[in-house]
């Protein structure tokens, strides 16, 4: 081990448009055993330059002064790639309305995986759909299968908006929900609904 414990500082901004440093100072430390080991963990950040396959190099330093008064200056370094899933999306009529006129309530399901190329699994994953004006959301319900965990419905207005904390490759986030056509629809009027 080793004391005092140390302070602790972090760089600003620590959102990922500028490198981050991160600073322990010890002062006069004692160490009683060795080796002494530091372990944090870090979030790549989700910033334009983090692409899938981008080589990422984190560079640590170690300065100190021995006990026969010299400077000691130690370096080292890794790199890490990024690796970003790749999702998809299906949005289907799971139930047309009927009648399919004012007052028909349609039904749609998205099922959101994973693409054969995907390499990781996928977290904080958000899917909104803003409903145009010729519909009112209804219910709104979740299913997850294959390890995608963490489902929450912040749906508000005539607004889906469901956030999955993590789905794993092979996992599926499945959203049902429900719309009633409003009063002022003309036949044969298109209505065109998406999801992103």
């Amino acid at each position: 081990g080793i004391s005092p414990v140390p302070t602790f500082t972090v760089s600003s901004p620590n959102d990922g448009s500028v490198p981050v440093t991160l600073a322990w100072t010890f002062g006069d430390a004692v160490i009683s055993s060795s080796p002494v080991t530091i372990q944090y963990d870090v979030i790549v950040a989700n910033v334009v330059g983090n692409q899938n396959g981008t080589m990422l190099t984190n560079d640590a330093a170690l300065s100190y002064t021995d006990a026969l008064g010299a400077s000691k200056n130690l370096a080292d370094s890794d790199n890490i790639m990024v690796v970003e899933p790749v999702l998809t999306i299906d949005k289907t009529i799971l139930v047309p309305p009927s009648p399919p006129d004012a007052g028909g309530v349609v039904t749609y399901q998205v099922v959101i995986g994973h693409d054969v190329s995907s390499a990781a699994t996928a977290y904080d994953v958000d899917f909104v759909d803003t409903l145009p004006v010729e519909l009112t959301l209804g219910s709104v319900s979740i299913s997850l299968s294959g390890g995608a965990s963490g489902a929450s419905d912040n749906s508000a207005g005539n607004q889906v908006r469901v956030r999955v904390a993590e789905i794993p490759i092979g996992g599926l986030a499945t959203i049902t929900y429900s719309a009633t056509i409003n009063s002022g629809v003309i036949p044969d009027q298109s209505i065109l609904n998406t999801g992103n």
